[in-house]
């Protein structure tokens, strides 16, 4: 019995849990009443009824006890290595020993030591297992990382690196796996103590579900990377895969090679066959002037006739290209498009001008305004022929270079419009700070004319502001006649959407202009066309 209370504390410790502390406690005072009891025997001393004999039911109530305790859970110990393994083999080797020399037949006791050897090499054997079956089973159950119990319904894994992924149990919607990711984000965006520093992480999360997604659930890893690249690409903090963006991000690098070979192929295609760009076109969609109803100008929208994958539109195929680098060669390529068009249609007659859309890169480009110089001179056009139209989103990186270059533009002639006026988080900072020729009012407020009061304030502050500026206010995105006369009402100068015209090719444009040459002709248009 001692040796089982030393090998015991020596393998749980001395911080053990109490139902083992009163165990050995119990083991401990009935042997330490044995070895009183043995020498007071010895020396005829003992007395019945002395406190010796309070030992031994005193150690029993305490063995009772220590059955009767519910076990708690601890702090994880480290596995026990050979130290702590040598005081129990020790205690044994001993409580053997005596066993052995207080016989005095050796044959019987012989057998009986080697038997108990036999035994304990087995159960060494069996120590060995269990501990290995224990490791097995606490790795199934708690998360390697925290030492945390895994909840029984949901899963949650490292994936690599920085991202983790959570397996949701069954009955979960799009509704609460949004909900799930809301809360997640706000947990984990909560500031934390990091030594003397506080620190605050972003998370970005995306969700794909099945069977709503894919067909059997050992796809919705792939899907959820799928979705998180997107959703990186794109800024979004909460992203739902999107089989239809998951189609051209999986063939992005087919994509962006293809790309390639058709912005080094369109200028030997455009000097060959004039206007005709191959794969790259455009598209364009009329401005009305409200005051008149007379053609003020036209937007071109780039198109890619992608041999593949049919006709693209620019959300399309425009990331790929910011991605790879390539949207210097492509804005170039579409000014090309535009200017040309634009110069065909002014020898039959129809004065035009067109507007290109500029990303944050384009800015940045320090050979932008010496290409736009030599394509206007190619095509014998003046600098009001060509309006950029840049969002407020462009100027606030590298602010100061993308000004260099706005200003150098404004030098040549170009005009300037700021497109989806009223989304950006500076927009009047910006027109503090930029002399611009044109608002183009983001389509939000339009769609939301007819039945917000809100929206109606944001119209007509907007146009008093414009018109300030000395400005024309371009509507984007008028779809019916109440929502074209309510922008007339509030002093919209020019209105743009489905309610005039869709975008159309070139040659049904042409066919449409000349349907309105009358009104075309009478007053030439002072710009016009725009570039997306």
């Amino acid at each position: 019995l001692l040796a089982l209370a030393g090998g015991s504390l020596a393998i749980l410790g001395w911080r053990t849990e109490w139902r083992w502390r009163l165990l050995i406690a119990g083991f401990a005072l009935w042997v330490l009443a044995d070895i009183i009891y043995l020498f007071k025997t010895a020396r005829g001393s003992y007395l019945e009824g002395s406190w010796i004999d309070a030992c031994w039911p005193a150690a029993f109530l305490l063995i009772a006890v220590s059955s009767w305790l519910p076990s708690t859970i601890g702090p994880s110990r480290p596995k026990p290595g050979p130290v702590s393994l040598a005081p129990p083999i020790v205690c044994s080797v001993i409580a053997l020993g005596v066993a052995i020399l207080a016989y005095g037949e050796q044959l019987p006791v012989t057998l009986a030591a080697l038997t108990l050897a036999a035994v304990a090499a087995r159960c060494a054997v069996t120590f060995r297992d269990v501990s290995a079956l224990a490791e097995s089973h606490e790795q199934a159950m708690t998360d390697e990382l925290t030492g945390l119990a895994v909840r029984p319904g949901d899963l949650l894994t490292r994936t690599g690196g920085d991202e983790f992924a959570i397996l949701l149990a069954d009955g979960v919607n799009l509704t609460t796996a949004r909900a799930h990711a809301g809360t997640l984000m706000d947990a984990l965006r909560a500031p934390f103590a990091l030594g003397h520093i506080t620190v605050q992480v972003d998370v970005t999360i995306a969700i794909a579900l099945w069977p709503d997604h894919c067909a059997h659930p050992r796809e919705l890893l792939n899907l959820g990377e799928a979705a998180m690249n997107g959703a990186k690409a794109t800024d979004h903090r909460i992203a739902v895969y999107d089989a239809v963006a998951d189609l051209y991000s999986s063939n992005g690098a087919q994509l962006i090679e293809d790309l390639r070979t058709t912005l080094s192929t369109a200028r030997r295609a455009l000097s060959e066959l004039g206007v005709s760009t191959g794969e790259l076109t455009c598209h364009y969609q009329p401005k009305i002037s409200a005051e008149d109803e007379r053609v003020h100008s036209v937007e071109a929208l780039v198109r890619w006739h992608h041999p593949t994958h049919g006709l693209l539109l620019p959300d399309q195929f425009l990331p790929a290209a910011e991605r790879a680098s390539l949207m210097g060669p492509l804005a170039a390529r579409v000014l090309e498009i535009a200017l040309a068009q634009i110069r065909s249609w002014r020898d039959q007659g129809i004065t035009l001008t067109v507007a290109v859309n500029l990303s944050t890169t384009n800015l940045l480009d320090l050979g932008l305004v010496d290409t736009i110089d030599r394509l206007l001179h190619i095509h014998r056009l003046p600098a009001d022929a060509l309006i950029l139209e840049i969002t407020e989103s462009t100027l606030t990186t590298d602010s100061q270079r993308s000004r260099n270059t706005v200003g150098a533009l404004r030098q040549l002639g170009i005009r300037l419009s700021l497109d989806d006026y009223g989304t950006g988080w500076s927009s009047l900072a910006r027109l503090q700070d930029l002399s611009v020729d044109e608002l183009k009012l983001d389509k939000v407020f339009v769609a939301r004319l007819a039945r917000d009061p809100r929206s109606i304030a944001i119209v007509r502050s907007t146009v008093a502001l414009a018109h300030s500026l000395g400005a024309d206010l371009v509507a984007e995105g008028v779809e019916d006649e109440a929502t074209l006369h309510a922008l007339r009402r509030y002093g919209c100068t020019i209105t743009q959407g489905h309610v005039h015209s869709p975008p159309l090719p070139a040659d049904e444009l042409y066919a449409w202009l000349v349907s309105r040459t009358p009104q075309l002709t009478a007053t030439p248009s002072r710009e016009a066309g725009i570039l997306d």
